[in-house]
Order: structure tokens, then C-alpha cells, then sequence
């Protein structure tokens, strides 16, 4: 039992131009998240001004980010699904593809499947799990 998917890389040897294009970036991502089963809600992107940008999806099931270095030719992606139908590979997949990037130091999380060994003491509105 877990409650979500992590997935985050290092991404080398990408494209620095399409590193500093917003608008590029956030249909890439868009993308992904159609390539993962999640369904993208909005967006948001921050331009740092020496062409780094950090770009945001927010998904029903979570968030898919990346923060651009392009003076290094290097991103760093971070992609959180917490639905069991989604395929955060899959996002992380296009993204590369579309950056023409090398994956690096992957990796994979279940997060939340220390839930029922902890529990919850604060309340009791949660939701009990059963064993």
C-alpha cells in the first residue's frame, strides 16, 4: 500500500535553447502529463532572467515540475502521481525524448507506505487502513 509514485531525475545533454523557451517547456510538460494518465489542470512558470526557467503542472493526481540550467545544458525534474491509474515513467519518458536529454541519477519512490505501520494520533478523521 502506498499513496503515490515519485519520479525525479537529473536530465544532461539537453537542448540549451529549449531549455529557455516558456512557452515550449509547458507543453512539454502538458504533454507528459497526458503521456502519464494524469489530467494537467494549470500551469505556472517562473523566468529567472539569465534563462533558467522553473515551470509547473498541476495535475489532478499531483505536480510535474522542472527547473532549467541551460548554461549547463541540465534540468532537474521532479513528477508526483498519487493515482495507481497514472505512469509517471511514462511523463518522465516524454520529456526526455522532447529535450533530447539523457536521464541521470533516476529515481523511483512509492511515498506514503509508512501510513499504516504509523498511523494517525492528532485526530479522528482519518481514514483507517485496513491491515
Amino acid at each position: 500500500m502506498f499513496i503515490g509514485k515519485h519520479v525525479y531525475a537529473d536530465l544532461v545533454q539537453c537542448n540549451p535553447t529549449l531549455l529557455t523557451d516558456k512557452t515550449y517547456l509547458e507543453q512539454v510538460l502538458w504533454d507528459a502529463a497526458l503521456a502519464a494518465n494524469a489530467t494537467p489542470l494549470s500551469k505556472h512558470t517562473h523566468d529567472f532572467g539569465n534563462g533558467g526557467l522553473s515551470c509547473v503542472i498541476i495535475v489532478t493526481e499531483s505536480h510535474i515540475s522542472i527547473h532549467t540550467w541551460p548554461e549547463y545544458c541540465y534540468a532537474a525534474v521532479d513528477i508526483f502521481t498519487c493515482d495507481k491509474q497514472t505512469n509517471p515513467e511514462a511523463a518522465l519518458n516524454h520529456i526526455l525524448d522532447k529535450l533530447c536529454a539523457i536521464g541521470i541519477n533516476i529515481d523511483i519512490k512509492e511515498r506514503g507506505a509508512q501510513i499504516k505501520k504509523y498511523g494517525c494520533t492528532k485526530c479522528n478523521n482519518c481514514v483507517v487502513i485496513p491491515n
